[in-house]
C-alpha cells in the first residue's frame, strides 16, 4: 500500500526521494525474505516505527505544502530519509552481527 501511494502521489516530491523510498524498500523487502527463509528474527525498536512516522509525515507535509515553508519541509524530509536508511541499516547490522554469533 505504501508503494502505491509513493506512485500515486509522485508528482508531489523530488525524484530523488521517490527513488531512495523505492530502493529501501527493496532492500527491506530482499531482508524480510532473508530473515523468513533462514528463520531469523529480529527484535523489534521502536526507531523503526518512528521513521515510518516521519516518512508519512512527509508524505503529508508534501502534498499540503505552502510556500513559506518549502525550505522547512524538504529539511524535515532530508532528515526522515536520513533516519529511515539509518534504522534499516541498524536492523542489518543487528541481523550480521547475530548471524555472527
Amino acid at each position: 500500500v505504501f508503494i502505491l501511494l509513493i506512485i500515486w502521489l509522485s508528482d508531489n516530491f523530488e525524484f530523488i526521494f521517490v527513488l531512495l523510498i523505492f530502493i529501501r524498500e527493496g532492500l527491506v523487502s530482499i531482508g524480510g525474505l532473508y530473515v523468513l527463509i533462514n528463520k531469523k528474527t529480529l527484535k523489534v525498536s521502536n526507531k523503526g516505527k518512528v521513521g515510518t512516522a516521519l516518512i508519512f509525515i512527509s508524505l503529508c507535509m508534501s502534498v499540503i505544502t505552502n510556500e513559506s515553508l518549502i525550505i522547512f519541509i524538504d529539511i524535515f524530509i532530508i532528515f526522515s530519509v536520513i533516519f529511515y536508511y539509518y534504522v534499516a541499516l541498524e536492523y542489518l547490522y543487528n541481523l550480521i552481527k547475530k548471524n555472527e554469533q
